[in-house]
């Protein structure tokens, strides 16, 4: 890269989260109030592996009505319904848990774990990890459940549950999860 370029980017500003978000945040609420949601239910919300959303959403485009078909995603237990539909670019992450991906991907890991493990177990412990690690996944976690918002009350998805199996590993302090080293 030019050096020009590297210079650019090293003066551009470092996302922060505003206050509004950061409300947000400290208002979830723990795992252990929302209701259960199990990693196999979660994967029913993959609609992008339905041959019946195919066609409901190509008879939608059609129409020019909104498409409203219940997507889901989960990042650090917290299972998600946003508000908007056109999160198509997020259409690999549907219907699992996120966590370990991200942390992978945070980390310059490969993510090929996720891959296989497709969001379920095992997952790694969040309290295992640094203060970096874990502001990176709470803002995957923020952009699950604001979406486009600017305000934090207009366009909002909702947290409808949490993943039973993330939790109980959380609850547990115990995981078969071995962070991969990097590549040389």
């Amino acid at each position: 890269m030019k050096p020009s370029y590297l210079e650019k980017l090293e003066k551009m500003p470092i996302y922060e989260p505003p206050e509004w978000l950061l409300k947000i945040r400290s208002q979830r609420p723990p795992l252990s109030d929302l209701p259960p949601i199990t990693a196999d239910e979660l994967a029913k919300h993959k609609e992008d592996h339905n041959l019946w959303f195919v066609h409901l959403k190509i008879c939608h485009q059609r129409s020019k009505k909104p498409l409203l078909f219940h997507r889901r995603w989960c990042m650090m237990g917290y299972v998600v319904e946003p508000a908007e539909v056109g999160h198509d670019w997020m259409a690999h992450f549907r219907g699992k848990d996120t966590t370990t991906g991200m942390y992978q991907i945070h980390n310059e890991l490969s993510w090929y774990n996720f891959e296989t493990n497709d969001g379920r177990p095992p997952y790694p412990l969040l309290k295992d990890m640094d203060e970096a690690e874990l502001e990176c996944l709470n803002k995957y976690l923020d952009h699950y459940q604001t979406g486009s918002s600017v305000d934090g009350v207009t366009n909002m998805g909702k947290i409808i549950g949490h993943l039973v199996e993330f939790r109980e590993a959380q609850e547990s302090g115990v995981t078969t999860y071995v962070k991969p080293t990097k590549k040389k």
